[in-house]
């Protein structure tokens, strides 16, 4: 039994106060069907909706089998909903994209399941449209849409049925029709009908309200009392239960609205996070990594560190000034950097020509630089942790060293001088093995002196027999094009050319390429002295491992800073600072084509941030069109007993939806518009591995940013909706 006291509800409209209910006193029974009749604008319908808590009133109180609904939460004004009323509305209130089945049992989230289905077609057997289960909402009659939404209510079983105005849109003969099957319900349930046709109250109904400015002006049956069951309960605990799978079909359902405002959102937020994610690539690609990868990619089993000092004078010119490496230097680094051995290059014969029969025979534009870059021991063990190959045998005695492939490739097109001069044409490796190679010694004193050791005496040429030529992977295949072109060509060949030159000079400077191999243990059989404890190397060479996390150290220590000792008391000398700098062709490069881009990457970074907030701005305006379109079905959603939460999830599975689809869309254009960069770069500027890459911290910013953004779009119009009271929401009345 419903019990309601003193009942005032007042509506504020511009500051002008409308009075719709005043001093309501009524007790309506558990049974029958009750007509609330009045001219329009009498309060009929505010009562109605009081009663079926779609709105709230200001004074009084209305009591629901023992339960006030004074103070009832949001949880406790859905479970109300859910468990006690059912609506049945003057506009049907159906959603045209689902057909009546669907219609009918989206107010209850039943599954599809054989009990569920016989519940439904026993509704619609009792609204006689057992045949109709299948059929569109726009294919029917507005007595059969109102049959639907009586069938509705209906499936929940409430024991309060609300129809405002059900036969307000029909005919006389539809009319009496659906009136017959209320009376019917009304056996079973509270009926309550709200309608300004007396005479149909008056011939179905078992009592009839009027209702007046407000207040009740007659009642044919005050005096009902019935004796009231346990009192209600409608407790925090959620009774509506909204399924996923009736989620996912209303947000579908609601992203189909307005297609071409969708489209064009998906192609602005599209663009918008392509230019973002190129901008973030281009901008914060992680250099280092860059460095790392491009080693592995091509094949650069090693790094090569030098140590340099720096220092500007009075004038406050810099000068930077490369040191030798010694055994403090090496215990340095490896407190530093994770590495267990290394390859020590000795300055030994270093600016030393091979002997070819012209010294001026090499082009200085050509891929071969005949100066010897250095001296290294070599071991079984070198040979083995690079993969290199070597034709011939190992040095064994102080007079025998073995060449790289690349010095043999020189001696393949320019010849040998052999020891009278005279110039021998090399066509095979077995040609160059066994021959003499003169090297002449020494560039000062202190060189000599740490050769003159065991007997050896000065010297100024020294003759070695080659016993083998190591191939230490030297591309020629890239590097080519700098002997084929040599200062002809094109523009663009010879721009090319000046870029390999400059590759070239960092490997042969650098690396194994243009070193001499002497034997095992060269350096304490024939250089070490007493009194010179400590070798002293040009610089060393590092084996990379596999293991990316452990190589990235060595690149993320190189060029570090450190105050140095060794020239601190000199005047002449500030700001003097030692630091250790990694060398190969690859860090060349990377430095050369940074710096062409520092002005673009901080201009696209700054207006990527832009774009971010056109996207939250044309997604809001989306949005909002989406929620203004489908306003009366998320009120009619909330009739039932659906929450807030419920109908957030709603809009946040069409977001989630819309979202990952400008998700893919972004991304698979950011791949495309990365790798026209990347064949850009390489074809400008000759480039040997991918400059720019789309990581996993570009997609990971792309998925939350964009998330983010297209979450803010539809909140700005769903926290405006969902402030709005059901009863507002269902009529559209702000």
């Amino acid at each position: 039994m419903i019990r309601i006291k003193k009942l005032s509800k007042t509506y504020a409209q511009k500051n002008i106060y409308v009075r719709a209910l005043h001093n309501i006193n009524l007790c309506l029974p558990n049974t029958g069907l009750v007509f609330i009749v009045g001219k329009s604008g009498s309060g009929k319908s505010t009562l109605l909706n009081l009663l079926g808590a779609l709105d709230s009133f200001d004074d009084g109180d209305i009591i629901v089998n023992g339960k006030s609904m004074i103070g009832f939460t949001e949880n406790e004004r859905n479970n109300y909903r859910y468990d006690t009323i059912g609506f049945v509305f003057q506009d049907f209130n159906l959603i045209d994209e689902y057909n009546v089945e669907k219609n009918i049992t989206i107010g209850c989230n039943l599954d599809n399941t054989p009990e569920n289905n016989k519940k439904v077609l026993k509704i619609l057997d009792q609204v006689e449209l057992t045949s109709f289960a299948k059929r569109k909402i726009n294919t029917l009659s507005g007595g059969q849409m109102q049959r639907v939404a009586i069938a509705r209510a209906l499936l929940k079983n409430p024991p309060i049925l609300l129809c405002d105005e059900p036969t307000g849109q029909l005919d006389s003969e539809t009319s009496d029709s659906i009136f017959k099957l209320l009376k019917d319900i009304s056996k079973n349930s509270l009926v309550i009908v709200v309608s300004h046709d007396v005479e149909s109250a008056e011939k179905f109904g078992d009592r009839i309200i009027t209702i007046k400015d407000g207040e009740v002006a007659n009642d044919t049956n005050p005096d009902v009392m019935e004796k009231s069951d346990e009192e209600a309960d409608f407790s925090e605990t959620k009774k509506y239960h909204q399924s996923i799978k009736t989620t996912s079909m209303l947000g579908f359902g609601f992203l189909k609205r307005r297609p071409i405002r969708l489209c064009i959102a998906l192609i602005i937020s599209m663009l918008c996070f392509t230019m973002f994610c190129l901008s973030d690539a281009v901008a914060s690609y992680k250099k280092n990594e860059l460095i790392l990868n491009a080693l592995y990619e091509n094949n650069n089993d090693y790094i090569a560190y030098k140590k340099v000092c720096y220092w500007t004078d009075e004038y406050d010119e810099g000068t930077i000034k490369q040191e030798k490496i010694d055994l403090n230097d090496i215990k340095f680094l490896k407190e530093q950097i994770p590495f267990n051995n290394y390859y020590p290059v000795y300055d030994l014969f270093i600016g030393k020509r091979y002997n070819f029969p012209s010294t001026g025979v090499i082009s200085s534009n050509d891929y071969y630089k005949y100066d010897i870059e250095g001296m290294v021991e070599l071991t079984d063990n070198l040979i083995e942790e690079f993969g290199y190959k070597l034709t011939g045998e190992l040095p064994k005695n102080k007079n025998e060293v073995v060449i790289t492939q690349y010095a043999y490739e020189m001696y393949k097109k320019y010849g040998i001088a052999d020891s009278r001069g005279t110039s021998m044409k090399v066509n095979s490796m077995s040609d160059i093995i066994g021959q003499e190679l003169s090297v002449k010694l020494f560039k000062d004193d202190e060189e000599r002196e740490l050769y003159e050791n065991n007997g050896n005496s000065y010297e100024y040429e020294v003759k070695f027999k080659i016993t083998g030529i190591i191939d230490t992977k030297f591309n020629y295949n890239r590097y080519l094009p700098a002997r084929e072109y040599a200062g002809n060509g094109t523009e663009k060949e010879k721009d090319i050319m000046s870029i390999l030159n400059l590759e070239i000079n960092q490997i042969v400077w650098n690396s194994f390429t243009n070193l001499l191999f002497v034997k095992d243990g060269y350096y304490e059989e024939y250089l070490k002295k007493g009194e010179i404890s400590d070798p002293q190397y040009l610089f060393i060479i590092i084996p990379l491992t596999k293991s990316f996390k452990k190589d990235i150290k060595f690149i993320e220590f190189a060029n570090k800073q450190f105050n140095y000792s060794k020239y601190q008391d000199n005047p002449n000398m500030n700001n003097v600072k030692q630091y250790y700098t990694m060398e190969n062709e690859i860090v060349f490069s990377i430095n050369r084509i940074e710096s062409r881009f520092e002005v673009l990457t901080k201009v696209i970074k700054y207006v990527s941030l832009g774009l971010i907030l056109i996207v939250v701005g044309f997604m809001a305006y989306y949005f909002s069109g989406v929620i203004q379109d489908k306003e009366r079905e998320i009120g009619i959603l909330r009739s039932f007993g659906a929450s807030k939460i419920d109908i957030t999830n709603v809009f946040s599975f069409m977001a989630l939806i819309a979202a990952v689809i400008s998700i893919l869309l972004a991304l698979f254009l950011s791949l495309i518009l990365i790798g026209v960069l990347n064949n850009y770069l390489i074809n400008e500027y000759y480039l040997f591995y991918l400059f720019y890459r789309i990581g996993l911290r570009q997609i990971g910013l792309v998925v939350l940013i964009e998330l983010i953004a297209f979450a803010l779009g539809l909140l700005l119009p769903l926290i405006k909706l969902l402030k709005k009271k059901p009863v507002d929401i269902i009529a559209r009345r702000n």
